[in-house]
């Protein structure tokens, strides 16, 4: 009697969760991209204030360093851990708007936006790229990716030291372009993992319909059952009292024929 009510309530608790759940890691989302936001503008400044040097040299322009925290490799590696961390996030709200029920089609509306939002991100990340390789080989060559401002000379063996280590990076960036790749195939399989859930869901839920229309027949066979036999009692009833009847309608008749003769 009170299990359909209890199921209820739980389902209300599960979407709210759910709703929750789903807010969390859309700020997260957006949080993320905001970084991205920051890092590729950073990179894009400092590209053009080379540009600007190279076009009149009378302008300072003071490179990053060519390793470290502040380094474009450095920072295009965060820029590719926030898309891998975005892509998470991605796939966790796709698992999540499945289980919405009604609000379903809008929250996967809003996943295949931000899908759409990182996909453009990664497209835009191979021109940054090349645009940060070329900006680094101009500031090794130039400089060696010291602090020193640009215009400073460098001797042959220099150049040639830093020619070394531009290969170097190159060969380093060719390592990560296939883990990336690697890392690409992994997304893709979460993604089909993601979508096996959620056919797996979708059976289950399937499963535990028809579950609860087996119950319902169940019931309504039982009750049957039961009126069945209150019938079957009922007519057992008249039985006894008709023939009750009959022998007594037939003493009667024998009484009477028995005291005419008499």
């Amino acid at each position: 009697m009170f299990s359909i009510p209890f199921l209820s309530f739980n389902k209300q608790k599960r979407k709210v969760h759910m709703s929750s759940l789903f807010s969390a890691y859309e700020e997260d989302f957006k949080n993320t991209t905001e970084e991205i936001d920051n890092i590729t503008r950073t990179l894009e400044d400092g590209i053009k204030a080379q540009e600007a040097h190279t076009a009149d040299p009378t302008r300072l322009y003071r490179a990053p360093p060519a390793s470290g925290p502040q380094s474009r490799t450095q920072e295009l590696q965060a820029i590719q851990q926030c898309i891998a961390h975005a892509k998470d996030l991605i796939n966790s709200m796709q698992y999540e708007a499945l289980d919405a029920g009604a609000s379903a089609a809008t929250y996967k509306t809003l996943v295949e936006q931000y899908r759409t939002q990182i996909q453009k991100v990664e497209r835009g990340m191979t021109a940054l790229k090349q645009q940060c390789t070329a900006a680094d080989r101009k500031d090794l060559l130039a400089f060696g990716g010291t602090d020193n401002v640009m215009g400073e000379s460098a001797d042959a063996d220099t150049q040639a030291a830093r020619l070394v280590a531009i290969k170097t990076t190159e060969k380093l960036q060719s390592g990560t372009k296939t883990l990336l790749q690697a890392e690409k195939y992994i997304n893709q399989s979460q993604e089909l993992g993601q979508q096996s859930l959620g056919n797996l869901r979708t059976q289950r839920e399937t499963l535990e319909n028809i579950q609860n229309t087996t119950h319902d027949v169940d019931g309504e066979l039982l009750e049957a059952r039961h009126i069945i036999s209150g019938m079957q009692r009922t007519a057992t009833k008249h039985k006894v009292y008709l023939w009750s009847l009959i022998a007594l309608l037939v003493f009667f008749v024998v009484l009477i024929i028995y005291v005419k003769l008499k």
